[in-house]
C-alpha cells in the first residue's frame, strides 16, 4: 500500500494506492494523521493516543471501522516494520561491484532544459533522511501549498516511518517544483543540496562482471533529444570505480547466466559481446526497431512482426491507470495527459492496417530512436531481470508504438517526445507489467 499526499486546487488529501487490486482510496488529512500512527506497535487505544499528541483526533469505533475496511482489502500487515526509520538500504551491492571500473555511454551528452518535466512525471520522488533535513533547513519559512514542513512527506510505503519518503504532490507534480519549472531546493542551495536521487537522474548503472556501465534512463525528452557537438552535460561524474557511485543510485547486476527464452541461457560474457554487435548495427541501420526484432529472431525461433499482442495487453492496463489517475489529479496533469495520448494511440492501433503501416521498415533512422537504443542497450536495461529475447522485442514494440504516438495530436506539450513519454509510463508507472 502506498500513501501519497496531494494538494489539488488548494485542497489537501491523501491517496492510498492499492497496487494489488489496482484501486485507490482517498482519505482526508485528519484520517491519514491518525492512520499514520498505526506503525505496527500500537493497539487501537495506542494509535488514538499517539495521534492525539500530533493534534489528530479519533474514536475507537471510527478507527476500528477504518482498520476493518483496510483489512478487508488486505491492506494491513501485522507487526512492526523490520527497518529503522533513519537507515537507508536501497539494494545491497555485491563487493566485487565496488572494485569494477566505470564505463560511461560513449560519445553522449545531454542538455537539461530546466522545465521540470521529469519533476512532474513520477508519482514518487524518493528522499533520504538527509535529503529531508536539507530541504527543511534550506526552506525554513517555506510552505508547500500552505502546508507546514510537518506535512511535506509521507512514507515510501505503508503508514509507519520509512527510511525513504515522498514529498507532497501539488497539482500532480513534486511539491518543491516552483511555478517557473525550477526546483526550489536547487534554487536555494544549489545542485549539491538537491535530493540525491534527483541529482543523480537521469543516470543509471549496471555491472556486467567486467565494468560498471553508466548510462541514462531514457524517460525524459532532454535525454533523448540530440544536442550539437560541444553542447550539454557529460555522464562522467568523476567516478572511476563502482564504489564511487552514490548509495542512492541503484547499480543493477547482470546475472552470470542470462535467460534467453524459456529455459535457454547464455553467459553474460556472451550477452556483452552480442550487445556490442547490436550497438554497431543500430548506428548503421535505417530502421533501429527492425534491428532489435531481427536480433531476437537470431536468439530464438523467428517470429513474424506482430504488434497486436503488445497493443492489446498495454491498452487495458493504460486505460485502468487513466481511470484511477483521473480521480485525484487535475485535467492539466502531465501524466494524465500523457496517458490520454497513449490510450488514444493504442485505440487507433487496434486497426490492423494501421499497425502494418507503423511497423513497415523505414528508409532513414530517427536520431531519437538511435539515442534511445544506445542508452538502453549500453546499460543492459531490462536484461538484468527479463529474458533477453523478450527485452529485444519489447524495445522494437516501444519504438513502433512511439512512432504511432507521433501521429496523434494529444501530446501534453510541444516539447514532449513520444519515445521518452512512453518509456516513462512503462517503467515509472508500471505499465510495463502488461508485457511480462
Amino acid at each position: 500500500m502506498l500513501a501519497r499526499r496531494h494538494v489539488l486546487d488548494g485542497r489537501e488529501f491523501v491517496v492510498l494506492h492499492d497496487e494489488a487490486r489496482r484501486e485507490t482510496l482517498e482519505l482526508d488529512p485528519a484520517t491519514w494523521a491518525v492512520l499514520s500512527c498505526a506503525d505496527g506497535t500500537r493497539d487501537v487505544e495506542g494509535i488514538i493516543a499517539a495521534a492525539a499528541r500530533t493534534g489528530a483526533r479519533s474514536t475507537p469505533s471510527a478507527l476500528s471501522r477504518l482498520l476493518i475496511a483496510l483489512a478487508e482489502r488486505d491492506c494491513l500487515r501485522e507487526g512492526a516494520p523490520d527497518h529503522a526509520p533513519d537507515v537507508v538500504t536501497i539494494r545491497t551491492r555485491p563487493e566485487d561491484v565496488a572494485a569494477l571500473p566505470i564505463a560511461s555511454l560513449p560519445n553522449y551528452r545531454y542538455h537539461c532544459d530546466g522545465s521540470g518535466g521529469c519533476c512532474r512525471a513520477y508519482g514518487s520522488v524518493l528522499l533520504t533522511p538527509g535529503d529531508r533535513d536539507r530541504a527543511r533547513a534550506a526552506l525554513p519559512d517555506h510552505e508547500i501549498a500552505g502546508l507546514p514542513a510537518a506535512r511535506w512527506f509521507t512514507p515510501d510505503k505503508g503508514s509507519a516511518p520509512t527510511p525513504l519518503s515522498v514529498p507532497v504532490a501539488v497539482d500532480g507534480g513534486c511539491g518543491f517544483l516552483a511555478t517557473d519549472g525550477s526546483c526550489e531546493i536547487h534554487r536555494r542551495i544549489g545542485l549539491e543540496g538537491k535530493p540525491q536521487g534527483c541529482a543523480a537522474f537521469p543516470r543509471m548503472a549496471c555491472a556486467d562482471g567486467v565494468e560498471v556501465r553508466v548510462s541514462v534512463i531514457p524517460e525524459c525528452a532532454c535525454v533523448l533529444r540530440p544536442v550539437p557537438d560541444g553542447v550539454g552535460e557529460p555522464l562522467d561524474e568523476g567516478w572511476t570505480r563502482g564504489a564511487d557511485i552514490p548509495a542512492i543510485t541503484v547499480v543493477d547486476v547482470l546475472p552470470a547466466s542470462v535467460v534467453l527464452d524459456g529455459e535457454r541461457t547464455e553467459s553474460r560474457a556472451w550477452l556483452r559481446s552480442q550487445v556490442a554487435e547490436v550497438l554497431g548495427e543500430v548506428e548503421r541501420a535505417r530502421d533501429p526497431a527492425r534491428v532489435c526484432w531481427t536480433r531476437a529472431d537470431a536468439w530464438s525461433s523467428p517470429e513474424p512482426v506482430d504488434l497486436e499482442p503488445y497493443v492489446a495487453s498495454l491498452r487495458g492496463r493504460a486505460r485502468d491507470l487513466l481511470r484511477r489517475r483521473t480521480t485525484y489529479v487535475g485535467e492539466n496533469d502531465w501524466v494524465l495527459r500523457s496517458l490520454q495520448w497513449l490510450v488514444g494511440t493504442l485505440h487507433l492501433l487496434g486497426d490492423a492496417d494501421l499497425r502494418s503501416l507503423i511497423v513497415a521498415p523505414t528508409e532513414q533512422a530517427d536520431p531519437v530512436e538511435v539515442r534511445y537504443l544506445r542508452a538502453a542497450l549500453w546499460g543492459y536495461q531490462g536484461f538484468e531481470a527479463g529474458p533477453a529475447v523478450r527485452v529485444m522485442r519489447t524495445h522494437a514494440a516501444k519504438i513502433w508504438i512511439a512512432r504511432a504516438m507521433a501521429e496523434v495530436p494529444l501530446a501534453p506539450s510541444k516539447a514532449a517526445l513520444p519515445l521518452a513519454t512512453l518509456s516513462m509510463l512503462l517503467r515509472g508507472h508500471a505499465l510495463a507489467r502488461a508485457w511480462e
